[in-house]
């Protein structure tokens, strides 16, 4: 399992190859109300095991050893269902992936063999 959080969104990724997003700007602390939660399509092909967020945009990596990209995670806030996010791979590793962050435009992530790559993703959103 593999968790993230930003801007009021907690986004955790599972075994099962899903990843779930939670709105917890949706629940209020004074209340018992559960946060809003949508599991994002389409799955991996393995196990979820790293996740990053950066400026709205969701990037997942797998044990199957891709990452993929998901953008609109605003729009579950605003819509409450996961019909405005978009998703797909931007890379492939030869090994699972194990972690990844963002630093000045570029997504950095390293896998299981210990490869360390990088990914310009301002490049990617032209």
């Amino acid at each position: 399992m593999a968790t993230a959080s930003d801007d009021g969104y907690l986004v955790a990724g599972y075994r099962d190859h899903h990843v779930g997003i939670f709105d917890l700007a949706s629940s209020s602390s004074s209340s018992a109300a559960s946060p809003s939660f949508a599991t994002l399509q389409p799955p991996h092909y393995d196990g979820v095991s790293a996740l990053c967020l950066h400026d709205g945009t969701l990037y997942s990596g797998s044990k199957s050893s891709n990452i993929k990209q998901w953008r609109g995670i605003s729009s579950f806030r605003t819509g409450g269902t996961n019909s405005g996010i978009t998703s797909r791979i931007i890379s492939s590793h030869t090994a699972g992936v194990m972690g990844m962050f963002v630093a000045d435009g570029v997504l950095h992530s390293v896998d299981r063999d210990g490869c360390i790559q990088f990914w310009d993703i301002e490049a990617e959103e032209s």
